[in-house]
């Protein structure tokens, strides 16, 4: 599994209430995803993009959009946790 289909089944088989950023990743960690440090842009972008997919996707309830929408905005700090720094790997 790549990482972009990984968090795509994330969203698509998790609860709203579950939709987190340390969630995708545990969700991608258990799909046997190995996230390494060169991973780290790849897949600041795809969750971006897939949240913004989703906030803006007119079939979705407006409470999955606005959640989408608020993790979407707040990406870029939470990437910065060290928490979330621990999920990628050095290349060694």
């Amino acid at each position: 599994m790549n990482i972009s289909s990984g968090i795509s089944t994330f969203f698509h088989d998790s609860d709203i209430e579950n939709w987190s950023l340390i969630g995708c990743l545990d969700h991608l960690v258990k799909m046997g995803v190995k996230l390494t440090s060169e991973d780290r842009e790849e897949f600041i972008g795809e969750y971006k993009a897939q949240l913004l997919s989703l906030s803006s996707r007119q079939s979705m309830l407006q409470k999955a959009k606005t959640k989408a929408h608020e993790l979407a905005e707040k990406a870029e700090c939470a990437f910065k946790r060290e928490e979330i720094a621990s999920f990628f790997m050095p290349d060694w």
